[in-house]
C-alpha cells in the first residue's frame, strides 16, 4: 500500500466513526472508489457523527475490495428452454450461468452403468455399515437393470443400501429385489404411442418372467402366446434372460 492510499485509508477511518446515516455508505463508497483522492478524502471528512461500529467495519471492507476468480457450477432436472418460455427462470441468467453445459442422461438411458453402480454402493454400504460387502444375485441384477430408475442414481443408490440392511444373507435375492419397484412407469412420459407401448409391453414380459423363474415356456403359456413368439418378442424389446 502506498503512502497516499494509506493517508486516504486513515481518513476513511476517521470519518466512518462520525456516520449517523448508514443510507449514505453506497454514496460515500462510490466517493471512495470513484473520484481523485483528493475528493475522497473530501468526502470522507465531510460524515456526520456516528456510533455503530459494525459500519465502520464495513467500509473499511469496502475500500479493500478485491477481484475474486469464481467458478459456478449449476445444476437442475428442468428444460430450462421451457421454464424461460413460461416466466419461470430468468433468461438472462440462463445466458450468465450457461457456459460449460453438460448434459447428464437419466439412468435408464445408461444402463450399462448400473452393475458398476451397484457394486460401488454395496461396498461402500459394506463399510458403512461395517459389514462383509453382500453379493448380488444375477437375477436380481437383471431386474435392476430391467427398471427404469425415474429417480436415477439416488433412488439406486436408496434401494441397494435398504437391500443391504434389510437382507439377513451374504447375497441378495431376487425375491428380496422385487420390492424395490413401487413406483411404476410414467408411460405418459413418452413421447409416443409407440414408445410407451413397448415399454409396457417389455414391463409386463419382464414381470411375467419374473414370476415364472424366467422359464421361457411357463411364460409363453401364461400369455398365452407361442413359445417362438415370445423368444422374438425378447430379442426385439431388448430384454436380457441369460443366467
Amino acid at each position: 500500500m502506498s503512502d497516499d492510499d494509506a493517508e486516504v485509508r486513515a481518513s476513511a477511518v476517521k470519518a466512518l466513526s462520525k456516520i449517523d446515516d448508514p443510507r449514505r455508505i453506497k454514496g460515500i463508497i462510490g466517493a471512495l472508489n470513484d473520484q481523485s483522492r483528493e475528493v475522497r478524502i473530501m468526502a470522507a471528512f465531510s460524515l456526520k457523527p456516528e456510533k455503530d461500529p459494525m459500519v465502520i467495519e464495513a467500509f473499511v471492507s469496502a475500500l479493500n475490495d478485491k477481484a475474486a476468480d469464481v467458478r459456478i457450477i449449476a445444476a437442475t432436472n428442468k428444460d430450462l428452454h421451457e421454464e424461460i418460455e413460461k416466466g419461470n427462470f430468468r433468461e438472462d441468467l440462463y445466458f450468465r450461468l450457461n457456459v460449460i453445459p453438460l448434459t447428464v442422461p437419466p439412468l435408464r438411458e445408461r444402463k450399462a452403468d448400473i452393475p458398476l453402480l451397484v457394486t460401488h454402493f454395496l461396498k461402500s454400504f459394506a463399510q458403512q455399515y461395517g459389514q462383509k460387502p453382500k453379493k448380488m444375485s444375477k437375477a436380481t441384477l437383471r431386474s435392476l437393470i430391467e427398471y427404469d430408475w425415474p429417480g436415477n442414481v439416488r433412488e439406486l443408490k436408496n434401494s441397494i443400501e435398504r437391500f443391504v440392511i434389510m437382507n439377513p444373507t451374504d447375497t441378495i435375492d431376487v425375491k428380496e429385489s422385487l420390492s424395490f419397484k413401487g413406483s411404476r412407469t410414467d408411460y405418459s412420459a413418452y413421447k409416443t404411442l409407440r414408445e410407451a407401448r413397448e415399454q409396457f409391453e417389455k414391463d409386463f414380459i419382464v414381470k411375467k418372467l419374473q414370476e415364472n423363474n424366467w422359464n421361457i415356456s411357463k411364460t409363453a403359456e401364461d400369455l398365452e402366446i407361442e413359445r417362438s413368439n415370445l423368444h422374438r418378442k425378447i430379442k426385439s424389446l431388448g430384454i436380457e434372460t441369460s443366467a
